[in-house]
């Protein structure tokens, strides 16, 4: 069993790498945004108010935002919607206002804000706009996936169910900042399931599914069973020294020989996104409360600004 300390230095580890790594000059915007997510969520976890590796990267994300804007390829549907939204968050309580991310989510906003019922695959995003205080969303307009798989899809379905599932999950609890409430039956094969698929992706070393399904457990608010002890300490036991997780010798040499990933940057395609996620999953552990949302009681909702619905993203 990991003991706080253990989960402490693991996230200060990921966070000094991460830092560098997201402020690199060959790093992309995308990169510069992941980095950004993560070092965001250990300060969260760890309780720290300023971290010497925010700003830098803050200041590395919006210099490659505005190098994308000049050269017009800035294409904010070629991101994870909830990755900009979480970003356009921390940019904000840090002072800083792209206008391009703004406009982005309360475009976003305007569109699912007009429909009825808001479909399971936007869940996610509604749910972020619901937390982050914009109008026109309402929790009770998203409509959950009405085929969740059952235990037997589970645990033969491979990595794309099971992280489907485990969508579904984030949506319905608002990433942790509410409790699912019943009728969510759907969600039963799942808390069944959890324990075994979590360590059928960590024998496969999917280390991006097994983070996603340690934060569904704590989402679930699922006891800390043997098999999700063995999971997590699976997980410390896999990072580097310098802080980044996982050892990916054999993918990076085939990738490194293919030709389908030209300029394949192994830092940063491979360890980049996985340290990143593997930090928010043991974040979610070490904390006991919400680390993407905090709105105050009483606090007034955003509003929407005036821009037109982008019907490419409703439909």
């Amino acid at each position: 069993m990991r003991d706080a300390v253990e989960l402490t230095d693991a996230l200060r580890r990921s966070r000094a790498w991460l830092g560098t790594a997201g402020a690199h000059p060959s790093a992309s915007l995308r990169h510069a945004l992941q980095s950004l997510f993560g070092v965001w969520v250990c300060t969260r976890a760890l309780g720290d108010d300023a971290p010497a590796e925010l700003r830098p990267l803050l200041d590395a994300a919006l210099e490659k935002l505005d190098d994308e804007l000049e050269a017009g390829s800035f294409d904010p549907y070629g991101y994870d919607p909830k990755l900009l939204l979480v970003c356009l968050r921390i940019f904000e309580r840090e002072r800083t206002q792209p206008a391009a991310l703004r406009t982005f989510a309360d475009s976003i906003a305007e569109a699912l804000g007009s429909l009825a019922q808001i479909p399971a695959g936007h869940a996610g995003v509604a749910a972020m706009l619901y937390q982050l205080g914009y109008p026109g969303i309402r929790a009770a307009a998203i409509v959950p996936a009405a085929d969740e798989p059952d235990l037997d899809s589970l645990l033969r379905g491979g990595p794309d169910v099971v992280r489907a599932a485990c969508s579904s999950v984030a949506a319905a609890s608002h990433f942790g900042a509410q409790r699912i409430e019943a009728p969510w039956p759907q969600f039963e094969g799942l808390r069944r399931a959890l324990p075994v698929v979590f360590l059928q992706s960590l024998r496969s070393y999917d280390l991006d599914t097994a983070a996603m399904l340690l934060r569904t457990s704590r989402y679930l608010r699922m006891r800390r069973s043997g098999r999700i002890e063995e999971g997590i300490s699976f997980l410390v036991d896999h990072q580097k020294h310098d802080g980044r997780f996982g050892f990916f010798a054999v993918e990076a040499s085939a990738l490194e020989q293919s030709e389908e990933l030209p300029g394949f940057d192994e830092v940063l395609t491979l360890y980049l996104p996985v340290t990143s996620t593997c930090a928010w999953a043991l974040a979610e552990q070490l904390s006991d409360r919400c680390l993407l949302f905090e709105r105050p009681r009483g606090r007034p909702r955003r509003r929407a600004g005036s821009v037109p619905p982008l019907p490419s993203y409703a439909s």
